[in-house]
């Protein structure tokens, strides 16, 4: 079979080959099969690559490979050996550094848990919430979170967002200005109920 290849087609080919490596593999086992093996193996082998190789042999199997020079130095036939295609050689690992003295190991799983409530304690606090904006409407999350014991944030949020969505407690304000207040509570109920906290002056 004779190949007759244009500058036009060698370009594609380059430009397939650059791409995927696949397609080179298939291109020189093409030309392996196409081309007369001496041709191929004078052009191939040359003193460089003939040291290389071997070189890689040696590094990788020595034991092997002065076995099979002793063979061919005999004058004995050596079967090729094998290779494994795609098997790219091991990574150095690096060595594990030991921890110095007095360093404070961080453990997994040391993050704080959220504290869970039962239906019961989340129903108590909830109405713990009302009884106090019942009797002091119109309070601020800071004085809110100051009279009653809530476990967390996150757990008043949700609290007071239930509350507004069933429509139990009004709010006013916005951010860390906004007050609460039981519902059909006025502006008025909470200035007398800021008199009645106040503490009284020294004389």
């Amino acid at each position: 079979m004779q190949l007759s290849i244009t500058k036009e087609f060698t370009r594609f080919l380059v430009g397939l080959s650059k791409k995927d490596t696949q397609v080179a593999t298939a291109l020189a086992r093409q030309f392996l099969l196409s081309l007369p093996v001496e041709k191929i193996m004078n052009y191939l082998f040359s003193n460089e690559v003939a040291v290389w190789l071997l070189s890689e042999k040696l590094k990788n199997d020595p034991t092997r490979t002065f076995g099979d020079i002793e063979q061919l130095l005999q004058g004995k036939p050596v079967a090729p050996s094998k290779t494994r295609r795609g098997r790219k050689p091991k990574a150095a690992t690096a060595k594990k550094v030991g921890r110095p003295r007095g360093a404070v190991s961080i453990k997994k799983g040391t993050k704080k848990r959220r504290r869970r409530m039962n239906a019961a304690q989340h129903n108590a606090i909830k109405e713990k919430i009302q009884v106090f904006l019942s009797k002091h409407p119109w309070s601020s999350r800071k004085t809110i979170l100051g009279a009653i014991d809530i476990p967390s944030a996150p757990i008043y949020h949700r609290l007071m967002t239930e509350l507004r969505e069933q429509g139990a407690v009004m709010a006013q304000g916005q951010k860390a200005k906004t007050l609460y207040a039981m519902k059909g509570s006025s502006m008025r109920d909470g200035k007398k109920g800021a008199k009645r906290g106040r503490k009284p002056k020294k004389g």
